[in-house]
């Protein structure tokens, strides 16, 4: 277990907070912030994370800590910020599209993961991949189920 990897699991909530961490966090902190603002936490808690916990706070506090970049480099526009979700979402449907082929012939498990990546590319439509994921595990269910009475049948 010494040299084991460190698993740590990431909500869906930490990853939208991860998200605007990264989108954000530079324009509240100096140089860019241009009006001395320098507390790049407090304004991502307050504007940017509805209903934000004191863990939350922690979390972000320490994420910029661990990765001083997202304050380091040049704030990205809004509109270049809209320009990239409008690409993400549409490299996220090319991806569940090819989900859906894997799932056609029955490759459940990698279809499951490509869903993963769509959602990693379009987390606000966390509901979407979330229908797509029942609808693939339920299939696989039916799937094994299928197979598991073929084999009973045969014996």
């Amino acid at each position: 277990m010494e040299n084991s990897p460190i698993y740590v699991e990431v909500t869906r909530r930490q990853t939208m907070i991860i998200r605007e961490i990264r989108d954000h966090a530079a324009r509240y902190a100096y140089p860019h912030s241009g009006a001395g603002l320098n507390d790049p936490v407090r304004y991502l808690a307050d504007g940017h994370i509805p209903h934000c916990t004191h863990e939350e706070r922690e979390f972000i506090k320490t994420y910029i800590r661990l990765h001083p970049e997202v304050i380091d480099r040049h704030p990205l526009t809004i509109a270049e910020l809209e320009q990239r979700d409008a690409r993400d979402r549409e490299r996220a449907g090319q991806v569940a599209e090819h989900a859906r082929e894997l799932f056609n012939v029955g490759e459940f498990t990698a279809a499951l993961y490509l869903i993963d990546r769509a959602e990693h590319l379009d987390p606000g439509s966390f509901a979407r991949w979330d229908r797509l994921r029942t609808l693939i595990c339920t299939a696989r269910e039916l799937d094994k189920n299928c197979s598991d009475s073929l084999i009973f049948a045969s014996k």
